[in-house]
């Protein structure tokens, strides 16, 4: 699939739940799962970043976007992750709390705090930054199960 200038491999699956399947979505200039016609979650996303400050200048564009709040102690961290080559370095929000992802008293899932882009219980999620476009980074979900993509072919198309 090609959208925004990006690439990957996917798939689309007739289960019991219904029809999962992953989509361009033209007005979030984002690959999204849907299931039953209905957008569950961005998956490969393409974010502007200042090539002089990296991915630290991302933080104050989701703050804007809305999809951070500010007062969150949520901080960019070099995530060593397989898929990194030589030219990539892949970084996670998340929080500076040591307790972030623990269980709540009544042993409930904690609320993320870092956003729908940031740190999960619910899956691995990651920024990918390629030294050969210093001015773009790529989100990437890849959720809590099996992906519905090929993480490894998230490709800058241009």
């Amino acid at each position: 699939m090609e959208g925004g200038g990006l690439g990957l491999w996917a798939e689309a699956c007739q289960l019991s739940t219904g029809q999962w399947s992953v989509s361009w979505d033209e007005a979030r200039r984002a690959f999204v799962i849907e299931h039953g016609g209905q957008t569950q979650a961005v998956l490969v996303q393409a974010w502007k970043i200042s090539p002089s400050s990296g991915i630290n200048s991302l933080r104050e564009t989701l703050v804007h976007a809305g999809h951070l709040n500010p007062d969150n102690d949520c901080q960019f961290a070099s995530a060593p992750l397989h898929r990194s080559r030589h030219t990539t370095q892949v970084f996670v929000l998340q929080s500076l709390a040591p307790d972030a992802l623990a269980p709540t008293p009544q042993g409930e899932v904690p609320e993320e705090r870092c956003g729908p882009y940031g740190q999960s219980t619910h899956g691995v999620r990651y920024f990918i930054v390629d030294q050969r476009w210093p001015g773009r980074a790529i989100f990437v979900n890849e959720g809590q199960e099996r992906p519905m993509f090929d993480p490894e072919s998230s490709a800058w198309m241009h």
